[in-house]
This record gives C-alpha cells, sequence and structure tokens, in this order.
C-alpha cells in the first residue's frame, strides 16, 4: 500500500472502505456518546478543557453522583458516556469508585470511558497505589 498520508482524501476514503468491508462486510455501527463533567474543580490550569477553575473560585463545583447519574439518565438512548473532570486534589478515591458503580448499577448496557490519564495519575497518587493497581479496582467497580 502506499503510504496513507500521501494519499489523496478520496483514495485514502476508499483503501479504507475495502478494508473495513473485508474485515467486517456490511456491518456499520456508531456509538452516542454523552460527556459527564463530574467536576470543575481543577487545580492544573492547562487549556485542555474550558470548563476547570481552580479551587474557591467562582464556578468550582463538583456534583453529587446522584446529579451525575441524573443527567446521564436524561438521555437514555446514549450507548457510552464518557467521564471527564477536573484535577480536584480535594475529591476522595472514593467518589471515582461509587462514581462508576452508580452508574453501572443504573446503566448495565452503556460503555463507560472513564478518566483521563491525568485524572488516573492524580487518583493513584491520593491512593498512594500503581495504575497498576488502581485500574482493575476501578474496572471491578464499573
Amino acid at each position: 500500500m502506499k503510504n496513507p498520508w500521501k494519499l489523496p482524501l478520496g483514495e485514502l476514503t476508499e483503501v479504507a472502505r475495502q478494508a473495513a468491508r473485508k474485515d467486517h462486510g456490511d456491518v456499520v455501527t456508531y456509538v452516542v456518546n454523552r460527556n459527564a463533567n463530574f467536576t470543575r474543580i481543577c487545580h492544573v490550569g492547562c487549556a485542555f478543557c474550558g470548563f476547570g477553575r481552580r479551587p474557591g473560585t467562582p464556578g468550582a463545583t463538583t456534583d453529587t453522583i446522584d446529579r451525575v447519574v441524573a443527567r446521564v439518565g436524561e438521555t437514555p438512548w446514549v450507548t457510552e458516556v464518557c467521564l471527564q473532570g477536573g484535577i480536584d486534589p480535594d475529591l476522595p478515591p472514593s467518589y471515582y469508585f461509587d462514581l462508576v458503580r452508580e452508574l453501572r448499577k443504573n446503566f448495565p448496557w452503556m460503555h463507560l470511558h472513564a478518566f483521563s490519564p491525568m485524572e488516573i495519575d492524580s487518583l493513584c497518587a491520593k491512593a498512594g497505589e500503581e495504575p497498576e493497581v488502581m485500574l482493575p479496582r476501578l474496572r471491578a467497580a464499573g
């Protein structure tokens, strides 16, 4: 195959279509995604999101788990929920576990796309655990 970075868009699209048809036939699927931003508190201050607020500033809030579950429930046709939040130094590890547990309990069919690498790193630091320990625990919770 030619270098895909140098192919014209139409040709690249056709190569992708042929590869997909070879691997999957005519089956096409899609995901209906919903973001669930559970906290706007973030001490990092990067430009990744537009919702982060420094601790103690106006708008620096964390939703209750019940509120996040209710918000996700407003769109029951969603097939995937993306859990995103700021890096809140005061949000306890139990919140993360309880959040995925409640979402799984209320929406067992839904795929949980949970937590950015920075959130996982922060959670590991708070809990004093390595990712190899933390990730299976989160997965078991939901």
